[in-house]
This record gives structure tokens, C-alpha cells and sequence, in this order.
């Protein structure tokens, strides 16, 4: 009994000196680490399952592949700037069955290598239709109203354009396809910044 404790008391030590890294400091990672668990892929706070074909490391995801978040949200508020390679994309994916994010009947936004954003599945065509491009976007998944709120700029206390969308259920996984594209400077907020 002593040895096991002397041996998950230098496990716990071990993983503990991995917090002074500035790329392990975020509270996931931190908590991961200091359970003894993998926290997996960590980007902006948040963590996530990468499928093959992603790479993560220091809260970057890059490659062909998908990001399931660890944990289902209904409303999702993020500002994000990809860097997408020639006929690359980035899927911004909501409101999906648990264990498949990109299944039909999720909802979802596509940004090409051209920064063009357009919707990609299960947009009803109400309201102001995605014709926006740039670097930078901020996106508001409203579950409860099934609409998203985006802007082609920082996310800001200021009016965004309105899409609906038409969800399943209560389907809500959500998370990223790349496709030669690397996702890094993303924030996620707890409350939404922009207004209708």
C-alpha cells in the first residue's frame, strides 16, 4: 500500500512540474494533468478529441481531420481566425449527435481558403444569408432561438448578421473539420458579445 501511494505521489509531483510550461497553463490542461489524465487537445480553453490526421500541441490543431469538444454546449460563442491552405476549408460544426459532429443532421458554416463564409448544412434561408470573407469572425450558436448571429471582425458589443438554422432535437456536440487548415487564435466566451 505505501508503494502505491509513494508511486502516485511522484506521479502527481511529475505531472505538477509541467504546470510551469506556459503552453500546459490553461485550467483543463491543469486539472488533466494533475488527475494523471491526458487532457487530450486543448485550444482556447476548451478541450478536445482530435481524429486522426490532426495534430495539437500547444493550443494549435492543424491537418485533415476532425475536433470533437469534450463537452455539449447550446450556445457556443467564439472568435476565430484560421489560417486555411489552398483548397483547404475549416467546418465550424454544431448541434450534432454525441460521437459524430459532421452526421447530417448537424448544423454547420464553412470557411474556404479565401476566408469566404457560407453556409454549409441545415441553414433554413431565413434571414441575412452568409456572403462575408476576411481573416477574422465572431460566431454566436444561439441554440434556444436556432439562429447564429456572426460578423466578419472581432467579436465586439455590436450588431451582427442573422442566419436560422434548423437543428434535430437536442443534439448538442459540436466541434471543427479541417481540411489543410490550422486553427489556432481561437476565444471562447461563457456569454454572447454581439446583438441582433
Amino acid at each position: 500500500m505505501k508503494r502505491a501511494f509513494l508511486l502516485l505521489s511522484l506521479l502527481l509531483f511529475s505531472q505538477c512540474s509541467l504546470l510551469n510550461k506556459p503552453e500546459n497553463n490553461d485550467g483543463d490542461t491543469a486539472l488533466a494533468l494533475l488527475l494523471g489524465i491526458s487532457a487530450g487537445c486543448v485550444i482556447g480553453g476548451q478541450a478536445f478529441t482530435p481524429s486522426a490526421g490532426v495534430t495539437c500541441s500547444g493550443g494549435t490543431a492543424s491537418g485533415t481531420g476532425t475536433l470533437t469538444a469534450v463537452g455539449n454546449k447550446d450556445e457556443i460563442f467564439m472568435q476565430l481566425s484560421p489560417s486555411i491552405g489552398a483548397g483547404g476549408f475549416l467546418r465550424v460544426f454544431t448541434y450534432a449527435p454525441s460521437g459524430n459532429i459532421t452526421d447530417a443532421s448537424s448544423v454547420s458554416i464553412n470557411i474556404s481558403a479565401e476566408g469566404q463564409m457560407s453556409n454549409h448544412q441545415n441553414f433554413s434561408g431565413i434571414g441575412v444569408p452568409f456572403s462575408t470573407s476576411g481573416s477574422t469572425f465572431c460566431l454566436e450558436f444561439h441554440g434556444e432561438h436556432d439562429h447564429i448571429l456572426y460578423k466578419n471582425a472581432a467579436c465586439s458589443a455590436t450588431t451582427g448578421d442573422e442566419a436560422e438554422f434548423v437543428k434535430t432535437g437536442s443534439q448538442e456536440a459540436w466541434g471543427f473539420e479541417l481540411n489543410n487548415a490550422t486553427l489556432t487564435n481561437v476565444t471562447f466566451f461563457s456569454e454572447g458579445r454581439l446583438t441582433e
